[in-house]
């Protein structure tokens, strides 16, 4: 495997190479996180679902939740929500990534991935109440079980 390491000015190279992740040190690039992955999401949706999908059932079919299936999860909610105005999946998606705050992602992480999508539940004027009252209800139930588990 040829390494190709990112060129970097003094400053960055001041604070070494601890603080940048382990693909930019390698010069790996994930799927994920290459220039225009996500500009797909506005043209073809139903394919963006169908990738981020994908990595959720990846990490099913090896028994774990990391960080990139919150994060697939959290982007299968807004499109559902906003794009599709597909509220019942939303609300499925958003189930299911509110698992994932349990054991994948830090407190800070999962307070500010529900705080965004409870924002685009309160904003969205064609959301019936009794819908956007599901969405706050699964929350409550899931912060009071977070509550009662100790990490």
């Amino acid at each position: 495997m040829n390494i190709t390491w990112p060129k970097v000015s003094y400053q960055q190279a001041e604070f070494g190479w601890a603080h940048l992740p382990l693909v930019a040190r390698v010069g790996l690039t994930p799927t994920w996180a290459r220039p225009g992955y996500f500009a797909g999401q506005r043209d073809e949706p139903s394919k963006a679902l169908v990738s981020f999908q994908k990595i959720v059932n990846d990490e099913e079919s090896k028994g774990e939740q990391t960080e990139y299936g919150f994060k697939s999860l959290k982007q299968m909610t807004k499109l559902s929500f906003k794009t599709l105005h597909d509220y019942d999946r939303a609300l499925a998606y958003y189930h299911t990534l509110l698992t994932y705050t349990k054991k994948a992602v830090t407190r800070n992480v999962a307070e500010k991935g529900i705080n965004g999508i409870l924002d685009y539940v309160s904003s969205e004027a064609n959301l019936e109440t009794g819908k956007m009252q599901q969405f706050y209800e699964v929350t409550m139930t899931a912060l009071e079980e977070a509550k009662n588990e100790v990490r």
